[in-house]
């Protein structure tokens, strides 16, 4: 896992753990630079939300390579964790309707 990835997973549970405020920080959207440069794979996670134990601990293959499923993904990846507040794991839909584009995945 890359330093700076790691370093905002960890604050996001941070957060969570530590408000007085109801924050409920467990989820992150997978979010690309939106422009011509975006490669396939990441523009099929673009917008996919992720509980922060899937970002940690997921992976995903596509064409035989495996990848970790946590921007960034591959060398040159500019993608982002972008927070979102207030999610039940409740309202996600399953991992496999998530990661359907894949060849395989895991948590």
């Amino acid at each position: 896992m890359q330093a700076h990835t790691s370093a905002e997973l960890n604050r996001l549970k941070q957060v969570s753990q530590d408000s007085d405020v109801n924050v409920s920080v467990r989820h992150g959207r997978w979010q690309t630079a939106e422009d011509d440069r975006v490669c396939e794979i990441c523009t099929a996670l673009n917008g996919v939300m992720f509980t922060l134990d899937e970002f940690e601990s997921g992976s995903f293959r596509v064409d035989g390579y495996d990848y970790q499923l946590r921007p960034p993904a591959h060398p040159g990846c500019r993608c982002h964790t972008q927070v979102q507040v207030g999610y039940d794991p409740e309202d996600l839909p399953p991992i496999e309707e998530r990661m359907e584009r894949f060849e395989a995945y895991s948590v």
